[in-house]
């Protein structure tokens, strides 16, 4: 009797543990982002819905502008917070961190078709 007990405990246990496997946020899918980000010299950067892109550009202004960091992912699995100039283990940094002074850079993000969902200014103290 012990061990059936323990087995049901086990098994039990082991199938309640599967509900907390969820699947990865979709990816961005020509729709627009709305940007957050914390003020100072590491901002922060996060978007809402929390979807996947495919590439994060930091520039001194919207078009123009030089690039100050730019982070990006064919896959499309580019997901938030990301924190400036700390690029996520699996994504590729195209142009290193440069840094932020105060100002008004702009945050830039792309779909994985590099369609432009989302543009907003980066507050920097």
């Amino acid at each position: 009797m012990i061990r059936r007990l323990a087995v049901v405990a086990v098994v039990t246990g082991f199938s309640g543990s599967c509900s907390l496997f969820t699947d990865p946020p979709e990816p961005c899918k020509n729709l627009s982002v709305r940007i957050i980000a914390t003020s100072g010299p590491t901002p922060e950067i996060s978007w809402d819905p929390k979807c996947g892109i495919g590439r994060l550009r930091i520039s001194e202004d919207r078009i123009d502008g030089a690039t100050l960091w730019s982070i990006g992912t064919t896959a499309g699995d580019l997901y938030p917070p990301v924190r400036y100039g700390q690029a996520p283990s699996h994504v590729v940094e195209v142009v290193p961190a440069q840094p932020l002074v105060p100002g008004t850079p702009f945050v830039s993000i792309y779909d994985r078709e590099q369609r432009l969902i989302g543009q907003d200014k980066l507050q920097v103290r």
